[in-house]
């Protein structure tokens, strides 16, 4: 076959293939719309008057679980996080004084009634805190706060230990209240002899160092011990009573105290100065006020110098020579009578060291008047010695006829070359 009479060929097959299933749907349209089975109706099922219909189960969406925080500061409580609805922070307001929303949000989708409960629960607690959260999340409960005693502590550990269906951490710190110190407390300033020391609680180091250089004269050292700045402080009346008695305080004490103790401000001490005793108690007559007042000043007659007690001794013997037996170191009555009243000076003053100095005229040889003089100086020791002096104290030394205060012309002047002299040593 030529290829023009095989096309002709499949054109004709196919023809026919389509026609066959043409033919064949329709057959089958027929045999359906002739032969149709009638299903029975189904059987309805008498129900019982009693008897109760289940209905068919609601699935229900789980809610997410709540997170949120409440914190406690000096001067707020603020909460934060994720709640139900603003129902349940209103709850929470009446229950937690001064609460304010910081940024919380309501969301219908969380909820957790047995958390807020517990949290509502948690307000006793929470009011002893001085500052303070509690913070929920993920099942957790963390509670941290500052309490202001031991006591409070323990309920809140108890109360917390109680929970057991929660993860709770807890960090509850004890930080007893420092003690409300309204005035400055135990201003001491302490003199004796040639130095000063401060102490006591102050407002700022520039007080301390004020007051210390109020203090500071030439000769005088001041120093600072167990000063503590107390920042909170804001008594100043001791500045007005120590201004108007430091003058006298440091130049005319030679010992004494000030000290201020909240409304109590005491004086005290040694001055040597007549007048100055009745001059500091009108100085704070005039500047107390509502503050009691104990003072306890006294006047004591100042120790002499070695000048002045050097002067007395001369005094006395320029008046009444230390006599002896003619030639001899044996004393007189007088002589003793006369060595009695600087024996009085000398007790007064034990540690006093002294040189007894023992002197003749010019009658007789040197050497014989040298050991004359030394001999009558150490009667003069023995004599002191015997009558309450300190030997150690007391060095006799015999000068002869080597150092006289007139020449030896006369007998009156020879008499009065003819002497026991004592000299204070030392300071």
């Amino acid at each position: 076959m030529t290829k023009k009479q095989w096309l002709w060929f499949w054109l004709l097959a196919l023809l026919f293939l389509i026609l066959v299933c043409i033919f064949g749907k329709i057959d089958n349209m027929k045999l359906n719309s002739g032969s149709q089975v009638i299903e029975p109706a189904p059987v309805v099922k008498a129900v019982k008057v009693n008897e109760l219909i289940e209905p068919a189960p609601v699935v229900e969406v789980a809610k997410k679980d709540l997170q949120f925080k409440i914190v406690k500061s000096e001067n707020s409580v603020t909460m934060s996080g994720i709640l139900n609805q603003k129902s349940d922070f209103d709850a929470l307001s009446g229950s937690y004084a001064g609460l304010t929303n910081d940024g919380l949000s309501f969301d219908d989708g969380y909820e957790n009634s047995s958390i807020m409960k517990l949290v509502v629960g948690l307000k006793d607690i929470f009011s002893k805190f001085k500052s303070g959260f509690i913070e929920y999340s993920d099942k957790g409960l963390i509670v941290n706060g500052i309490v202001s005693s031991v006591n409070d502590k323990e309920l809140a550990d108890l109360a917390l230990d109680s929970v057991t269906d929660l993860n709770i951490e807890s960090n509850i710190v004890v930080e007893l209240p420092k003690p409300k110190v309204e005035h400055i407390s135990k201003l001491s300033i302490v003199k004796s002899d040639d130095s000063i020391i401060v102490s006591g609680i102050f407002s700022s180091e520039a007080e301390i160092d004020s007051l210390v250089a109020t203090l500071q004269r030439d000769g005088v050292s001041v120093s600072k011990r167990l000063c503590v700045v107390d920042s909170d402080l804001q008594e100043n009346r001791w500045k007005i009573l120590v201004s108007a008695v430091v003058d006298d305080f440091v130049n005319n004490f030679s010992k004494g105290t000030i000290q201020f103790d909240k409304d109590r401000f005491d004086i005290s001490g040694e001055t040597i100065v007549e007048g100055v005793k009745e001059k500091v108690e009108q100085a704070i007559s005039e500047n107390i006020a509502d503050i009691k007042l104990e003072q306890d000043i006294t006047y004591v007659k100042p120790k002499p110098t070695k000048e002045q007690i050097q002067s007395e001794i001369n005094s006395i013997l320029k008046l009444k020579n230390i006599q002896f037996v003619r030639a001899t170191a044996q004393l007189t009555s007088k002589g003793k009578d006369t060595l009695n009243e600087v024996l009085k000076i000398f007790k007064k003053f034990p540690n006093l060291k002294i040189l007894i100095s023992g002197h003749t005229d010019s009658d007789g040889s040197k050497m014989f008047n040298l050991t004359l003089s030394q001999d009558r100086a150490d009667a003069v020791k023995n004599y002191l010695v015997e009558n309450g002096l300190h030997e150690e104290n007391l060095t006799p030394r015999g000068f002869g006829e080597g150092s006289p205060l007139v020449k030896n012309s006369s007998v009156a002047n020879k008499q009065i070359n003819r002497r026991v002299e004592f000299t204070i040593q030392g300071k």
